[in-house]
């Protein structure tokens, strides 16, 4: 019984020890198939230094390694896996390569600012009495837009039009029945690209939905809403 357990034991120790060393001599022998930046492209200060993140798969590739090459070493230098910018330039590339296959190589481009730049303020504001919108200013380097109503803040992301609906959602049904101001603003990254100043602002009053309306005995009645300055009555004969 006793040597049964330890023959066991023992082949068990065996096919352990098998399967190490035929996984290990199978990732010894993959090779490189892809190397990329996850970066579509890279924007940066004169005197930034940035790594750059690479990805090589397979993920079980034997050799990893990479070298980074400027198109121009005199407005990008490149130290190992780290890149500094130098000089202002729009037009620099930055290529990854494998040093095990030099084939297997990606290539993004790299943008050098002088100085951070402001972003364009939004145009063309408007409120339609359910939607603001304003013209699309198409720059691929606006994070977000920012509304502000009555001096409260809403990140409203990408969107040109924004209902009034989702506003209350945000700041709650108080914004009903007062005036209201009214401006947005593009989003920049607050490091090269900084914030637009606010666009113009607009004025305006959204009513609340009358309610408890009813006829009785021909006589129209209806709960009066605050701040309006009067009512109009629809009567829609049939």
């Amino acid at each position: 019984m006793i040597r049964t357990k330890a023959k066991g034991l023992l082949l068990s120790i065996m096919l352990i020890v098998a399967c190490s060393c035929f996984f290990a001599c199978k990732e010894s022998k993959v090779k490189v198939g892809s190397i990329a930046f996850e970066e579509q492209s890279i924007s940066l200060l004169v005197g930034d230094t940035y790594s750059p993140v690479i990805k090589v798969l397979p993920r079980y590739a034997a050799n990893k390694s990479y070298r980074l090459i400027s198109s121009d070493s005199t407005a990008l230098s490149v130290e190992g896996g780290t890149i500094t910018a130098l000089k202002p330039s729009t037009d620099v590339k930055l290529k990854v390569v494998s040093n095990e296959n030099s084939n297997v190589n990606d290539v993004i481009s790299v943008i050098i600012y002088a100085e951070p730049i402001n972003l364009i303020p939004p145009t063309g504001l408007v409120f339609d009495g359910e939607f603001f919108s304003f013209v699309d200013l198409n720059d691929s380097n606006i994070s977000s837009y920012e509304l502000s109503i009555n001096d409260q803040k809403i990140d409203i992301g990408n969107n040109t039009k924004y209902s009034f609906a989702s506003v209350i959602e945000k700041l709650g049904d108080d914004l009903y029945n007062q005036q209201l101001t009214c401006k947005v603003k593009a989003v920049g990254d607050n490091k090269i690209f900084v914030d637009s100043e606010y666009s113009e602002q607009i004025e305006f009053i959204k009513f609340s939905t009358i309610i408890n309306s009813k006829v009785e005995d021909g006589v129209v009645s209806f709960d009066s809403v605050e701040n309006a300055p009067g009512y109009q009555i629809t009567i829609d004969y049939q």
